[in-house]
């Protein structure tokens, strides 16, 4: 799966043709892209929107291959703070719990 590229390039396990797939990995660590830099190619591109509908599918064009990794650009992106995570597939905590807390007390004070 080359999963062992993001080891060091010493490291054993690199080498390790039993434990894995019966291979040496060789290959070298992919680009790791910055939030910055994912932002940018999100706003170069407009994804059209976003549905399920057959009507409105038929209508997208093919993707370019730069934006072949991403169906449309999450509402996440327009916090201030997204782009500088640097492990965005966490939930935003802050966010959920605000809702939780608006649901609840919306139910409690009806």
């Amino acid at each position: 799966m080359g999963h062992r590229a993001y080891l060091p390039h010493d490291h054993p396990w690199r080498i390790d043709t039993g434990a894995f797939d019966g291979t040496e990995e060789r290959g070298v660590e992919p680009h790791r892209w910055s939030g910055e830099e994912i932002l940018t190619v999100l706003d170069e591109y407009d994804f059209g929107q976003l549905s399920n509908h057959p009507d409105i599918v038929a209508r997208i064009p093919e993707r370019p291959d730069r934006y072949k990794f991403w169906t449309h650009k999450s509402i996440f992106w327009e916090l201030p703070y997204w782009s500088t995570l640097l492990i965005r597939h966490y939930l935003d905590v802050m966010h959920i719990e605000k809702n939780v807390c608006d649901s609840v007390e919306g139910t409690v004070l009806k």
